[in-house]
């Protein structure tokens, strides 16, 4: 790599110290003095990927001493950065590897006459994401980090949902994430899901949720796309796939008793199981609480929720119960009355009636003499033989013919 930007730290004969990344071999500078801060850094904003490196230094180099090199992230300083060399100058190429924006020299400390004459710092590799023999093929899209700077491959990897020694190959169905190791959830609405994140593309099925549809519907949530409520149930617990109330016995203040809980009380009734009535005066009451508006409450009615008699609507109630129980009282009574003395005349008719028919029994028809102590009769007998003996007596006919008429 050439032509990179070179800054200093060192006294050196030659201020052009860019003649260190210049390709040219024969154009040195010399470093007559140093410290333990003296340095040349090399590199600029953007990161390069470093696979070799080679430092020439010129024919009157003098000292011996440990040359080092680092790689760094920050400007101006190695404290952080990694070594790639530390030894004596070799005069070979360097095999290194990486990733860093700067290439900093730390020459050896000079003493008396001592020079070094350094001609080439010479950095092999390329611009991150770049490799080819001249850096001018992109490395694939879903490498982990730089890919080999002579084949491309990706050498630390895919990224998620993909395979492949260029990270090139999508997972198979049914698989996804890192390595395509994950399976895809069975709680999908329907597959693939994918092959990247695992989400289901088409939603979850019913009581579940969340990317992966792997997570339970929240309290108080069920069905499809947890989008139904059972916010009635008590402490909002129901089954997340059916809504059917964990406590099935009875709901929440404010709820119609249900399987689900998840009907509210209609208006003018509040309370559990909706089994109590406000009688507010203008707008119906607090279907949890029961509590009115600042309106009031309707005439005979008080309290928080108008739900209790007032005191002068209980006077009247009690007075009405007085009149309704008296009046009862008198018709019960009257009828008591009524019954005793119709059964006073029943048994009067009766005693007049078998007087009657006592008188009957004994009866003697006109002209004959004769009695028909064998003949009974009754109140209507007693007429119709009145009426038949006239008759045989105005014909004529014999006291003997009489009987046989009746």
């Amino acid at each position: 790599m050439y032509n990179r930007i070179v800054k200093q730290s060192i006294t050196v004969s030659s201020s052009f110290t860019n003649v260190l990344t210049d390709g040219n071999t024969t154009s040195c500078i010399s470093i007559v003095t140093t410290s333990s801060d003296s340095y040349v850094q090399i590199g600029n904003e953007s990161l390069i990927v470093i696979t070799g490196m080679y430092l020439f230094f010129g024919d009157n180099t003098t000292i011996a001493g440990n040359h080092k090199v680092y790689c760094s992230n920050t400007t101006d300083s190695w404290a952080d950065g990694n070594v790639l060399y530390n030894a004596e100058y070799v005069n070979e190429d360097i095999d290194v590897f990486a990733v860093c924006k700067y290439v900093i020299y730390i020459p050896p400390i000079l003493n008396g006459n001592s020079k070094i004459d350094i001609c080439e710092i010479e950095i092999g590799g390329c611009p991150y994401g770049k490799y080819g023999d001249r850096c001018e093929s992109t490395c694939p899209d879903h490498c982990i980090g730089s890919c080999d700077l002579k084949t491309g491959n990706c050498v630390f990897g895919c990224s998620s949902g993909w395979i492949g020694e260029k990270c090139d190959r999508a997972c198979d169905e049914g698989k996804f994430g890192s390595q395509c190791l994950r399976d895809c959830s069975s709680n999908c609405l329907s597959s693939p899901c994918g092959h990247v994140t695992g989400q289901c593309k088409s939603g979850c099925m019913k009581g579940w949720e969340g990317l992966n549809c792997t997570e339970e519907c929240s309290n108080g949530n069920f069905g499809l796309n947890c989008s139904d409520t059972c916010h009635g149930c008590i402490d909002n617990e129901c089954n997340h796939i059916s809504g059917v109330c964990k406590i099935n016995s009875f709901c929440k203040p404010g709820y119609k008793y249900g399987t689900y809980c998840n009907e509210k009380c209609e208006a003018w009734h509040f309370g559990t199981n909706c089994n109590k009535m406000c009688y507010c005066l203008n707008t119906t009451c607090n279907i949890f609480t029961g509590e009115c508006s600042i309106s009031g409450c309707k005439k005979g009615w008080g309290g928080d929720s108008c739900d209790q008699v007032s005191a002068e609507s209980s006077a009247m109630i009690r007075f009405g119960f007085f009149i309704g129980g008296s009046a009862s009282m008198c018709f019960v009574l009257f009828i008591v009355w009524m019954v005793r003395n119709a059964r006073r005349r029943i048994l009067k008719n009766q005693e007049s009636r078998k007087g009657l028919d006592t008188s009957h029994s004994n009866r003697v028809c006109p002209r004959s003499g004769k009695r028909r102590s064998n003949v009974m009769f009754n109140h209507t007998d007693q007429y119709e033989y009145c009426y038949k003996c006239a008759r045989v007596l105005l014909e004529g006919d014999s006291s003997d013919s009489l009987y046989d008429h009746i």
